[in-house]
């Protein structure tokens, strides 16, 4: 529906881990979270339409199981200078991993995510800084393994 996500996981053919996540009023999560039969009610109401097994293994999940909690996501400020102040508009932020991606914390991602991040900036930086400037390429060579 581009709004509820879920996440599966087997841990046995018994068994799995499920994370579902969808946008909701803060009023409203807050209610949802405290109670293991609300926060059932609500999953099952917005999964009601997924195909098997989905519903069936919302609904067998022991309710002890189960728990909620809100997340928050901030708006952008319209300013991009209102992010640091003090550096003011010709600062340069990198941002990798959890910071720049959203994502569920069960997945164990943002640690993967903020590698490829790395990697990405690494080549961004060869490509546009002048071969003059690239000396730091050099301490790079000598800090990894050779692979001889």
């Amino acid at each position: 529906d581009g709004e509820t996500r879920l996440f599966a996981m087997p841990f046995s053919d018994e068994m799995s881990m499920w994370q579902l996540s969808w946008a909701m009023p803060e009023n409203e999560a807050l209610q949802v979270s405290g109670s293991a039969e609300l926060l059932r009610e609500e999953a099952l109401k917005r999964c009601r339409e997924l195909h098997d097994p989905i519903p069936a293994m919302i609904a067998a999940a022991p309710a002890h199981l189960l728990s909620g909690y809100p997340a928050y996501d901030r708006p952008l400020p319209p300013d991009a200078s209102a992010l640091c102040p003090e550096a003011g508009l010709h600062s340069v932020v990198t941002l990798s991993g959890d910071a720049a991606h959203c994502m569920s914390p069960f997945k164990g991602q943002g640690a993967n995510q903020a590698l490829l991040d790395g990697l990405m900036l690494a080549e961004s930086l060869y490509r546009h800084i002048a071969p003059s400037r690239r000396y730091w390429t050099k301490e790079c060579d000598r800090a990894l393994p050779s692979s001889a």
